[in-house]
């Protein structure tokens, strides 16, 4: 870029520009985007990067090849197909993507062109285009749930609540997502109330939890397939039984024992004390009584002696 006739590289602002860039484009909100070959891309605006779109949030792969922008639409050709991606609300989403699924002749895009509906690509197969409102949208999205491993053992799932022992709380959920002309470019969102109430993102087609601590929890996922059609969730309740310290009456029963032996110390403390208070008093009285009796010993001589005289 030129700064008063003087140019200067972009890394000096953030450190993702010392990727190689394989394109930019301007809209007209005067955000710059930015795609590179290893990190997807990001939209550039005032000297900071203010969004970035990778796998991680919808784009189908992060080594982007070109773009193409229209209105409030960009495309982004990869090597795993088309992204179309709406930039006209923030946070920027991918709506939809392509790949040879969809009639593509290859996932690897070498340029892209939009006009109105039609959609044209050109790939190392030759030039491919298509129609987008002839596209089917309509794909069923129907997840299923496939087992939950509880502790290494596998059951079978239903709908009854799970009520499982305090050791029991390694716990695993297997799903999987049926929706035609998506392949397998599903995403699925989940989350377990009791744990953390967000929804999270994985293409994984499984959510494992080491260790849970006990309580109530709903685990709660659905799908999502490449044309946005979300599946209805399934919502699984499970509880985790409290371990024999977390009991109450187990916490009862420890809080009483430690007064009862304190009660039981400060007692027999107590005792001791007035046990030895009363030897020291007996043996007292005792050498009082000795002392007199030497006195008297003493005494009785000389009485004897004056008497005579």
């Amino acid at each position: 870029m030129r700064k008063n006739k003087t140019s200067y590289p972009l890394a000096a602002v953030d450190d993702f520009f010392n990727r190689r860039v394989s394109d930019i484009k301007k809209g007209k909100d005067g955000i710059i985007w930015v795609s590179t070959y290893d990190a997807g891309l990001v939209a550039y605006k005032d000297g900071s990067i203010i969004y970035h779109i990778s796998d991680t949030n919808g784009l189908t792969s992060n080594i982007c090849r070109n773009m193409f922008l229209k209105g409030n639409y960009l495309w982004v050709g990869t090597d795993k197909g088309i992204n179309k991606i709406d930039i006209s609300t923030y946070p920027y989403k991918v709506l939809i993507r392509y790949t040879t699924s969809d009639g593509l002749a290859s996932n690897m895009i070498n340029a892209i062109y939009a006009d109105s509906n039609m959609v044209y690509v050109g790939t190392p197969s030759g030039l491919s285009f298509f129609d987008e409102r002839k596209v089917s949208q309509l794909s069923r999205c129907h997840l299923n749930i496939l087992g939950i491993t509880i502790a290494g053992k596998e059951r079978i799932y239903d709908s009854t609540k799970l009520s499982l022992k305090s050791n029991e709380n390694n716990i695993r959920f297997d799903f999987s997502a049926i929706s035609f002309k998506s392949s397998d470019d599903l995403i699925y969102q989940y989350r377990l109330m009791g744990l953390h109430s967000d929804w999270r993102n994985t293409r994984e087609n499984y959510i494992s939890y080491p260790i849970l601590p006990s309580g109530k929890y709903q685990f709660e996922v659905k799908a999502i397939n490449k044309f946005g059609t979300v599946s209805k969730s399934v919502l699984i309740p499970f509880e985790i039984e409290k371990k024999l310290l977390e009991k109450n009456w187990f916490r009862f029963f420890i809080t009483s024992l430690i007064f009862g032996l304190i009660v039981w110390y400060f007692t027999r403390r107590i005792k001791m004390l007035n046990k030895r208070a009363s030897e020291k008093a007996a043996l007292t009285s005792k050498i009082f009584e000795m002392e007199q009796m030497a006195l008297k010993a003493q005494m009785n001589p000389h009485f004897i002696f004056n008497s005579l005289n």
